[in-house]
């Protein structure tokens, strides 16, 4: 009875240690890893954000407003449509259109070199130069809610050169943090 036991201990002994071995490479149902806390705009972390400018600026050219509710978080919709009512506009199709007119999408971003990200928690940002006839650098900040990668803030630094590496960890310190 006594060996019986040991046998059922040693047993069991080894299966938590398959599992802990293997268990870490398990699926699990689509759950994103963490991002890293610094990476480039060409890595794999970045891919979900880039999915995302591009996803931005299609349905800002189609003028899609429900799609592009989903595409950004509840702050930035509700900072936009106050903006929008200072200048006596509202959330249509037509200001979607605006935002993307002469080409001038967020995606451009991924495009230009020295654009690079961090992450931290549930925030991202990326950080890189803007459109053609803009200086110094944009900072995008995104967020998860509801299980989706959010785009939160869009701020232009005019100052801010992307190869400053002292005034870029400032930025996009300062994009992770605020809210």
């Amino acid at each position: 009875m006594v060996r019986d036991a040991s046998k059922w201990g040693l047993a069991a002994a080894m299966f938590a240690g398959l599992a802990m071995v293997a268990f870490p490479w398990v699926d699990t149902g689509g759950e994103d890893l963490p991002m890293p806390t610094a990476f480039s705009i060409k890595d794999a972390a970045a891919a979900p954000l880039c999915d995302l400018l591009r996803t931005h600026d299609e349905v800002c050219k189609k003028g899609d407003v429900h799609a592009f509710v989903q595409c950004v978080s509840k702050d930035y919709l509700a900072s936009l449509e106050r903006s929008l009512k200072a200048v006596d506009r509202t959330m249509s199709a037509e200001a979607l259109r605006s935002r993307t007119e002469a080409g001038a999408g967020l995606s451009l971003l991924m495009s230009r070199t020295g654009c690079r990200g961090r992450a931290r928690a549930d925030r991202a940002c990326l950080l890189g130069r803007p459109a053609v006839g803009l200086v110094g650098s944009l900072a995008i900040a995104f967020v998860r809610e509801e299980g989706a990668w959010r785009i939160d803030r869009v701020v232009h630094q005019p100052l801010v050169a992307v190869d400053d590496e002292v005034l870029v960890d400032v930025v996009m310190e300062g994009m992770l943090t605020a809210r």
